[in-house]
């Protein structure tokens, strides 16, 4: 197992997982991320992965296609389908540019690709864009759950105003489907 963290990173920085059993790579992400003041830490193998990102949370996590124990695909799927880590990015790292195995992520719910040899300002570009995607569906998800506590409360209060809840759900729909939300979220 590979642990330990960036030097530059604070507890309150955002958390960046790598899954990765190459030490020389987790080397130069933990490098290209440094700077950023990203706090990287790392896993040698997918079980592992999995439970610091149960343990620890974080925003991003950099998978390698294939670790010792399990299919790197076989990680972003359990990271998408679990509720608690839906929103965590995932960037798959794959060997070579292969068209099936770039489809293959995106069907397991990767949001990013990136190939071998990894370009260090492609990845910060790529980890700072899912770090703040992340950090805008949290924003959003708690205004939807305040726009449907007010709701809720003026109808309690007020029962000439029977049926403001399905409406303000209405104009939620059509707002996130205006934003462009998937299926799923809305």
């Amino acid at each position: 197992m590979i642990t330990g963290r960036s030097a530059g990173a604070t507890d309150s920085a955002p958390i960046v997982l790598v899954a990765d059993d190459d030490e020389a790579r987790v080397a130069k992400v933990r490098g290209a991320l440094d700077r950023d003041g990203y706090r990287v830490i790392a896993a040698g193998d997918g079980a592992v992965a999995l439970r610091q990102l149960a343990a620890l949370g974080g925003e991003v996590v950099i998978c390698e296609a294939a670790l010792p124990d399990m299919d790197g695909l076989d990680v972003c799927r359990a990271i998408k389908r679990a509720p608690a880590t839906a929103a965590v990015g995932v960037v798959l790292v794959l060997e070579g540019d292969d068209d099936v195995q770039r489809e293959r992520a995106f069907q397991a719910g990767a949001d990013d690709v990136v190939t071998e040899p990894i370009d260090p300002s492609l990845l910060r570009a790529m980890v700072r864009a899912l770090v703040r995607i992340r950090g805008l569906t949290v924003k959003l998800n708690d205004l939807e759950g305040i726009v449907f506590t007010l709701a809720r409360a003026i109808e309690d209060r007020d029962h000439s105003s029977t049926g403001l809840s399905e409406k303000v759900a209405h104009w939620a729909m059509q707002l996130g489907t205006a934003v462009g939300l998937p299926d799923e979220e809305l």
